[in-house]
């Protein structure tokens, strides 16, 4: 497990423009890099956004979630947007809220109460200040749910979440 998620840190350093050994950019400047460990350490709270988020979620997808606005006031910003499958579902806090909520209650289209199962591996940008991560979600009433997500973040609070998803078959 620890030689994939190593290789998987490497294809990110690659893929975000870092290396392990000094480059030089346009006009001959020095660009950044950075060892494993400090990368690691510099994406840590990017990946801590993705668990508290899964969190979230996990609360949000229990038949009883009690007051759930000061935890989300805590993750996201103040003008959230929210794209699932491309298409723009909710431009602030509340109307994040109440696209779950509906999600979950929807006579025709709900997935009833769920949990989501652990993120694999949560992928940061440090750049774009994003990560990326992938769900599996058991529902009461559709199955599974797999989910692939960016969080854009603004400091530790997510500023946009761009979902993909799609129901699992056997």
């Amino acid at each position: 497990m620890n030689r994939i998620i190593l290789s998987l840190a490497l294809v990110l350093l690659h893929s975000s423009g870092f290396s392990m050994e000094t480059v030089r950019g346009p006009g001959g400047k020095p660009k950044s890099y950075y060892s494993l460990e400090k990368f690691a350490e510099m994406a840590r709270p990017l990946e801590n956004v993705a668990h508290r988020y899964q969190d979230y979620l996990n609360r949000m997808g229990q038949k009883e979630t009690g007051d759930v606005l000061p935890a989300m006031l805590a993750l996201f910003t103040p003008n959230i947007k929210k794209f699932v499958n491309g298409k723009l579902v909710a431009t602030t806090i509340e109307g994040l809220r109440e696209q779950i909520l509906k999600a979950k209650t929807d006579e025709k289209d709900g997935v009833g109460t769920w949990s989501v199962n652990e993120a694999s591996c949560p992928i940061a940008n440090l750049e774009k200040n994003t990560v990326v991560a992938h769900f599996e979600i058991p529902t009461e009433k559709k199955g599974t749910i797999v989910v692939m997500k960016k969080l854009i973040c603004e400091q530790d609070r997510i500023k946009e979440i761009k979902e993909v998803f799609n129901f699992k078959t056997e």
